[in-house]
């Protein structure tokens, strides 16, 4: 074996450990990032406790997987821009109300998105730069008539 092939092959096993190392310590990166946190907001006179997904493995990761939510929950998404908001319902198991939210004002709903599975056709897009995003259990809007143009505030119980 020549010169050249040994540095190949070397390389070749220092990469592929180097490779293992970074995946290792991507998944403990991964695990500390899935803790979120929860607040209450308030959409006219209903108070609502959301779990904010604050990393962006959350924020892909949503309410997937999840088997309910409560009637009174969501989830929460904060961008810090505003930016145009993409959602799917991949592996989701119950419907969603969506809403896109502009400083604090509702902008748009999608109401009643139904769940797929690991590869979903239908995207769900802002029409407008947003800078939050809130998920509801399917039908939330309707039945506590929530509108376009209604007020998002955070709620500290006062």
């Amino acid at each position: 074996m020549g010169l050249p092939r040994k540095k190949i092959i070397l390389a070749g096993i220092l990469f592929l450990v180097f490779f293992l190392i970074s995946i290792s310590v991507l998944g403990v990166i991964n695990k500390k990032e899935r803790v979120n946190s929860f607040r209450q907001i308030k959409i006219n006179d209903k108070v609502i406790r959301v779990e904010v997904a604050l990393s962006p493995y959350n924020q892909y990761l949503g309410l997937s997987k999840r088997a309910s939510l409560c009637n009174d929950c969501g989830m929460l998404f904060i961008f810090p821009e505003k930016q145009k908001g993409e959602f799917v319902m991949r592996d989701m198991n119950f419907p969603l109300d969506l809403l896109f939210i502009v400083n604090n004002r509702i902008v748009e709903i999608n109401r009643n998105l139904m769940p797929e599975g690991k590869q979903p056709i239908n995207y769900y897009k802002s029409f407008e730069p947003i800078n939050m995003a809130l998920e509801l259990p399917g039908g939330y809007c309707q039945q506590n008539n929530i509108q376009i143009g209604d007020q998002v505030d955070f709620y500290n119980g006062n």
